[in-house]
């Protein structure tokens, strides 16, 4: 088992079997509880949704599913998400207990969602550690999903002055030397909620790369939004270089 496979099976929950009362996993299933969420009440769908995914990563799931259920959440995740920011953007500081309640949430869904996908990698490749016959696409998919909201999770940390949790960067190392092995570090996935941008396991690191470099935690929450805006786009200019191990990188 390649040595870049066994760091992503760290710290994984234990899972069990789905039973009859447990969060849906298929997709029509989903769909339907997603259309019976109650939108117009935000704090009561955040909460549905969140203990939803956190409930998915506590299941044995077959790896397509949980990352088609994934999917489907993203969407109604991202809305909720971005009803939140207004609660702590252009807040005075430091942010009040609530707010900074809030900005735990928000980064809270970002590390389950990361979660998610990296058990789906773990499920697919395992327990060789190499990426299955015809899941490459699956597989990408799963990496730059991971890798994404980890971007967002350290962007949160950012916009709340709050310290980013302890093995947040291990794990987009981890994910994205996986990346790397598999030669799939350069390939490209379009995400429906980010209109017109097509986004790599290369790029998301580079994203999270360019974010920390520009000293985050002594700019505006206004600044550190058009920073994870810019980011994105600068990352698609910056060249990252592996030294001549393979181990160290250089931008």
């Amino acid at each position: 088992m390649p040595a870049n496979f066994v760091r992503l099976l760290k710290d994984l929950p234990v899972r069990r079997k789905p039973n009859k009362d447990s969060f849906p996993t298929q997709g029509k299933l989903v769909r339907q509880w997603i259309e019976s969420l109650p939108l117009a009440n935000s704090g009561v769908t955040a909460k549905m949704l969140y203990n939803g995914l956190k409930e998915l990563n506590t299941l044995e799931v077959d790896a397509l599913a949980r990352l088609e259920t994934l999917e489907l959440l993203r969407q109604p995740i991202n809305f909720t998400l971005g009803g939140m920011d207004k609660h702590v953007i252009g807040q005075p500081l430091p942010l009040p207990q609530q707010k900074r309640q809030i900005g735990q949430v928000m980064k809270d869904f970002h590390r389950e969602l990361s979660l998610g996908y990296k058990l789906a990698i773990v499920d697919m490749c395992g327990p060789k550690g190499s990426v299955p016959f015809l899941r490459g696409r699956y597989a990408l998919l799963a990496v730059v999903r991971a890798m994404e909201h980890l971007c967002a999770l350290l962007g949160k940390c950012y916009l709340t002055y709050s310290e980013v949790p302890p093995g947040a960067w291990s794990e987009l190392n981890a994910l994205f030397s996986y990346a790397i092995s598999q030669n799939l570090h350069e390939k490209l996935e379009k995400d429906p909620q980010v209109a017109g941008v097509s986004i790599s396991p290369m790029s998301c690191y580079l994203q999270a790369a360019l974010m920390f470099l520009t000293n985050p935690y002594r700019l505006t929450q206004r600044e550190i939004v058009d920073v994870e805006a810019a980011s994105r786009v600068w990352a698609a200019h910056a060249v990252l270089r592996l030294d001549n191990r393979g181990e160290g990188v250089f931008l």
